[in-house]
């Protein structure tokens, strides 16, 4: 697999790393789409499928850039 030495490095430089963390790694290096194949590594790494994988960083972006979105439409007055 193309990605698994990127991907235990990734876990290993990052034990305590979080979903968010991971899916901000995975969008910094262009996302799943981007990168055939790293979905599959990842599942394998997690020990879930590669559609589990895709659903997941779909939400944790989609959370993101709504947040953003919301902070963006935000008023601070002082």
């Amino acid at each position: 697999m193309a990605f698994e030495q990127q991907v235990n490095q990734w876990f290993t430089d990052n034990p305590n790393g979080t979903p968010q963390q991971l899916a901000d790694a995975v969008k910094a290096a262009g996302g799943l789409e981007a990168n055939a194949g790293l979905a599959d590594t990842l599942g394998a790494r997690l020990g879930i499928s590669a559609n589990e994988v895709t659903e997941a960083y779909g939400r944790l972006t989609r959370s993101e850039e709504h947040t953003s979105e919301l902070q963006s439409h935000s008023f601070i007055s002082y």
